[in-house]
């Protein structure tokens, strides 16, 4: 039986309720594409602590309700996830209902042109579009994507425009938005600052989805979280016994500090670096985890 000191107790619990929270946001999404609930905005933004499980989590809720989604990498220029959302388009099935995963998108939100964007896919149905405004080359596309580009243009404009309506965009990042009331509050204290300007942007796009922050604020909260996947949703079901689980959990939380990295990833490295190396695992551990 595993034994934790209170404090340990404590913030597994905590990492338990706030873990319980994000994969309710899922099922929110998923009851949104089955038109189960009565929300006004489709889309979903979750952001968090690297590591914590977004995009899995996500990803799970969605498959286990049978629910079609393709998942495009966020780490990309806004033309090229323009290209990709064009060909998604084209290729299914008129009125279907789609979930497009958006993972690690941090740099969707880095400038107006790419907000403004957001803006105009996401809100309420019947006016989602996305607009490409500038003048498209071949070379910037694939063969299939420029084959269907003409469907999605207009005579005298440059760029395309790709329909919305039948998406359902859910967008993990590690970018935390302000609230509008805070960038109200910042804007009006700092009137024609850039800096004013860029958090309401921010606060405009997330207050056209349903936005959830599951950024974890202390050690406490993010040990938690780690160490109740890896008790009770398979993350540590590499090892057999409940005693090396909290050997490497209770190594975590004493050198949480100067651990190289904190999250999910992490402890599963940890784990199979007792199964390959069972009597030296900790010579691994500091030689590899820690600063």
């Amino acid at each position: 039986m595993i034994q934790f000191s209170s404090q340990q107790k404590e913030a597994i619990n905590t990492g338990a309720r706030k873990r319980k929270g994000l994969l309710n946001q899922t099922k929110k999404v998923v009851q949104r594409v089955l038109g189960e609930t009565r929300d006004e905005y489709l889309d979903a933004i979750l952001s968090g602590t690297t590591g914590i499980g977004k995009t899995y989590l996500s990803e799970k809720a969605l498959k286990e309700a049978n629910i079609p989604h393709i998942k495009l990498q966020g780490s990309t220029s806004m033309f090229a996830f323009a290209g990709d959302l064009m060909l998604i388009h084209s290729k299914k099935p008129k009125g279907e209902k789609v979930v497009i995963l958006v993972d690690d998108c941090d740099s969707f939100f880095e400038n107006k042109t790419n907000m403004n964007i957001l803006k105009g896919m996401t809100g309420k149905q019947g006016t989602r579009v996305f607009q490409y405004k500038k003048k498209v080359q071949e070379s910037n596309f694939t063969e299939a994507q420029w084959e269907v580009m003409p469907n999605y243009q207009k005579e005298g404009m440059h760029g395309f425009t790709v329909p919305c309506d039948d998406f359902v965009f859910l967008f993990t990042t590690n970018f935390p938005f302000p609230t509008e009331a805070s960038a109200k509050e910042y804007s009006a204290k700092n009137p024609g600052s850039s800096k004013g300007n860029r958090l309401m942007d921010l606060a405009a796009v997330a207050g056209r989805m349903n936005y959830r922050d599951f950024t974890l604020q202390s050690k406490n909260e993010n040990w938690g979280w780690i160490a109740e996947v890896g008790l009770n949703d398979g993350g540590l079901d590499m090892l057999e016994s409940d005693s090396d689980k909290m050997i490497l959990l209770d190594w975590m939380w004493n050198n949480w500090s100067e651990l190289r990295g904190t999250s999910v990833r992490i402890m599963e490295q940890l784990a199979y670096d007792m199964v390959d190396y069972p009597d030296d695992y900790r010579d691994e551990w500091e030689a590899s985890y820690l600063v």
